[in-house]
């Protein structure tokens, strides 16, 4: 993991215009955020990322887990992938009916 992912934020933009703002090392972990970041851009600029198909509800669940996965230390990523992460994954598919059904489950 490059250095600049833990300092640098990208701006993650609903639908609806409402704006995330996450570490770049836990948005790449999206492999949709992956192709639209731009690597090769200023360090000090922070890249808004559109999402169209994405709501606020579930940009910010995805948001949510995306930060909680994110860990730029070797013992932190140990602890990540063990059984906790079960739990914390099943957290995120308790979500109110239809959100996981509408078109927003094939964005990200």
């Amino acid at each position: 993991m490059a250095a600049f992912e833990a300092t640098r934020v990208v701006n993650l933009v609903a639908g609806d215009g409402e704006s995330f703002q996450v570490p770049v090392g836990a948005a790449l972990l999206s492999k949709l955020v992956e192709t639209m970041f731009d690597a090769d851009a200023a360090p000090e600029e922070v890249q808004e990322i559109p999402l169209p198909n994405v709501t606020k509800e579930t940009l910010q669940k995805i948001t949510e887990f995306l930060t909680h996965f994110y860990s730029d230390s070797e013992e932190n990523k140990k602890k990540v992938s063990e059984i906790p992460k079960v739990r914390m994954t099943s957290q995120y598919l308790i979500v109110r009916r239809g959100l996981l059904e509408s078109n927003d489950s094939n964005v990200l």
